[in-house]
């Protein structure tokens, strides 16, 4: 997402900053490349992120096979523009205050089990919704509830998901591990919507549901299959003092009020998502009310 992308750019800022840098040992099983050999993919020569990034396109694909579905489905049973705001409120909102949380978890405990509980949460929260559907019971309010899980769990993910890339390529390949993770976001916003459309023509609703669920799994196996070494676990940097929480949050807000780079970054993402995002949550209503297309026309307009 972009904050996840806004948040990695700050990292790499703050590393060009550091007086001395210092090589952080790479994940295991990494092929040995120069710089240059290894060109725009080398930070895919680290086994742990390839597993990682592979397993991450899959799910995100899913994701938005979903959130074409779910749109479709709001609109289907209330007709109404405003519970579309209002279920992509809900997705959303978690994000203004779990992720500031989400920031001192990722300090305090071991950020790939942190990032297995949440894939499984939204997992099964792609389940539920799935099987509701099947049973004939769902309602609005019931779809509401689902995309609130799902956006706790993804805003408590996020700091993780960009602390753990570093300890899966090191310092020296963050920058190029940053670029493939916005590649395979924006490709996976590609495909998913046309997965969508073929899911909804043959599977209909469930299938998408039913599918997002599945392509968690990829996520999900590549996070139990990566293997860190002594110098680079994910928990090496783990804060003690549990204590401290606030504290860390406290020092959050000062390290980025301090840093105006960093400050306009965070203002740049904010405002782009205040009013440019709302857009995707209301396009069930413009394809439909506005163009009268069908569930194929929207997945054609999100892609």
């Amino acid at each position: 997402m972009k904050e996840e992308e806004a948040a990695l750019l700050n990292q790499v800022a703050d590393l060009r900053e550091a007086p001395v840098p210092v090589k952080s040992p790479a994940s295991p099983n990494a092929i040995p490349l120069s710089h240059d050999s290894g060109g725009m993919f080398r930070a895919l020569s680290h086994r742990n992120f390839r597993l990682f990034w592979a397993g991450a396109f899959l799910s995100n694909v899913g994701t938005w096979m979903q959130a074409v579905a779910q749109g479709w489905l709001v609109l289907k049973l209330t007709d109404s523009p405003f519970w579309l705001g209002v279920d992509g409120f809900m997705a959303t909102a978690p994000g203004l205050l779990l992720t500031l949380a989400g920031g001192v978890f990722a300090d305090l405990v071991d950020r790939r089990r942190l990032l297995l509980y949440t894939q499984i949460g939204a997992m099964l929260c792609a389940f539920v919704l799935a099987l509701l559907l099947v049973m004939d019971v769902v309602q609005v309010w019931m779809i509401l509830l689902i995309s609130f899980g799902t956006g706790c769990c993804f805003a408590l993910a996020g700091p993780s998901y960009q602390a753990i890339t570093i300890d899966m390529v090191g310092r020296t390949d963050l920058t190029n591990a940053i670029s493939l993770n916005s590649a395979q976001f924006q490709l996976s916003r590609l495909l998913g919507p046309v997965c969508a459309g073929l899911a909804l023509a043959y599977l209909g609703l469930v299938g998408c549901f039913f599918l997002n669920g599945v392509s968690y799994f990829a996520v999900i196996a590549s996070l139990m299959l990566v293997r860190f070494d002594g110098a680079s676990h994910a928990t090496t940097h783990a804060v003690t003092d549990r204590r401290a929480l606030w504290l860390d949050l406290v020092n959050g807000f000062r390290y980025v009020l301090k840093r105006r780079r960093v400050s306009m970054l965070l203002l740049i993402c904010f405002v782009t998502n205040l009013f440019g995002a709302p857009y995707l949550s209301l396009m069930p209503h413009f394809v439909r009310d506005i163009l009268h297309m069908g569930e194929k026309g929207l997945a054609l307009m999100m892609g």
